[in-house]
This record gives C-alpha cells, structure tokens and sequence, in this order.
C-alpha cells in the first residue's frame, strides 16, 4: 500500500525552522503513529516501512527554505508512505477532530488532510502502478520539487541522470529501483543488467547546497523530461517514476529532500 498526503496545519505559536527540517516533521509524524501502534513506529524508525516528510511548508517560500511562523499561520507538510501497516497506522492517528502535532518547540492544530497525488489513484497498491504504467506511452516529465542528490560510491551526484534516478547499481544510493523492490513490486523486464534503457530528453536543473543533519549535501532542484526505447523500458521508466511519488527520490527522504512529481511530457520544460 503506499499513501502521499498533504497535512495542512495552524500555527499556535511563533518560532522558525531551518531549512531542511523534515527531521522534525519526520519525528512529528512518528509520534502521532506511536499513539496509535506502538510497534509499527518502531518499525518505521528501523526503516522497514519507509514514511519521507518534507520540511514545514509555506505558500510563496520555496521548499528546505528557512519558514518563520507566527500565531495563526498556516503551513503543510506533505508525507510519502510506503507500507501497508504505516498507511493504516497514520491514517487512524490522523482520523480524530481537534488534533494538535508538536513540531520542534511549538504546536500545530491540523485543520485538514488531503491526497497529494493526482498522476494515480490514492492510496494505491504498487501492483496498480505497473498496471498504469502499462497505459503510458508519453515521456515522463519528473518535477525536482525539493533539493534531490544521490550517493555513489561515497560522491555526492547531483543531478537527474537516468543511471541515477531509476539505478539499481549496487555502488548507487538512492535510485527507485531498489526501493521499488523493497516494497514488494516485481522485476521489471525494462532492465538489463544494472541499467533501464531509458534516457533524458531535456532538463532545466540548477545545483544547491542544503544540509541534512547538518551536513552539507550537494544537491539539484528542476525539471528532467525522459523517454524510453522499447515498451517495456517504458512500463518500467514509468511505474518507477509513479511509485517515486510515494516513496521519494535520492537520498536524505525523511529530510524533506527528493519529493517529486510526475507527469507526461512535452515538447519544452
């Protein structure tokens, strides 16, 4: 089962937030499934039902951004499941009227809940998502909307290469494919070896630098459109681009990093 989420929340104090504070949206939603299933909290904190935050998000201010909020303020976090038992266990904790998170040192009264995905169903099941990507013939357009980098071989990669992205490379960190397995999805027939026959058609992508427990990460924020060579380089291109909207892109995820969009390409970015 895997669940994307947007948590819309009002601010009952004033303090700020450094940029790249998924950690503590992250601790935040931990403790809201504690509440409600103790054991599946410490499962996701072991990492074997994988839940990414973003950082405290604020209209007009881009994401890992330093946010200041006042009394009365609204912000949203947006949160990735994958996993049935972490599904089940945030949507029951998240189901009570008048609930109040603790994020850092002040609360937050959650006003509402929404889905956060409108490329395929939500929730969903990661075998429904092979079965859409089966319907796609378009490229792939992926939206870079947090600062997104990757780990080979100890280097930081910070950009939106397709080896990168949709790796199953065993010196590679943060490519969808080992995740796509993780989470219980079939091989896919699209790759051969350590590499899907897929490859960037355009990209707009600028570098940053951001920090995740503070250290200092390279990273990219942008546009990358792909395509694939054969129809099962497609299914496989896009049911990996599908599920990266569950589950996250790169590393740091559960630091607000590597959240993306998908949709179909087009000629331009």
């Amino acid at each position: 089962m895997l669940l994307a989420l947007r948590i819309h929340l009002k601010a009952l104090g004033r303090c700020g937030y450094p940029g790249g504070g998924g950690q503590l949206t992250h601790a935040a939603v931990l403790r809201l499934i504690e509440a409600v299933d103790p054991a599946v909290s410490r499962e996701v904190h072991d990492r074997l039902y994988p839940i990414t935050t973003s950082g405290l998000r604020k209209a007009n201010v881009a994401p890992l951004s330093q946010v200041t909020v006042s009394v009365g303020e609204r912000v949203w976090v947006r949160v990735g499941v994958v996993g049935e038992p972490a599904c089940v266990a945030l949507l029951a904790a998240l189901s009570p009227t008048g609930l109040v998170i603790p994020v850092g040192h002040i609360d937050f009264a959650v006003e509402h809940v929404e889905y956060d995905v409108l490329a395929c169903a939500n929730p969903t099941a990661i075998e429904a998502l092979l079965l859409d990507a089966g319907q796609r013939t378009d490229p792939m357009r992926v939206v870079f909307e947090s600062a997104t980098s990757f780990s080979r071989q100890g280097l930081s990669l910070a950009m939106p290469v397709p080896e990168s992205v949709f790796g199953r490379g065993r010196g590679s960190i943060g490519g969808l494919y080992a995740r796509w397995r993780d989470a219980g999805g079939t091989d896919l027939d699209g790759f051969r070896g350590e590499r899907l026959g897929a490859r960037i058609v355009s990209h707009k992508a600028h570098r940053v630098r951001v920090y995740a427990s503070q250290q200092p990460v390279d990273a990219f924020r942008g546009i990358a459109e792909y395509s694939a060579d054969t129809s099962d380089d497609q299914q496989a291109m896009w049911a990996l681009g599908l599920f990266a909207q569950f589950s996250g892109v790169g590393v740091a995820r559960s630091m607000g990093m590597g959240q993306v969009r998908v949709g179909a390409g087009h000629s331009g970015l």
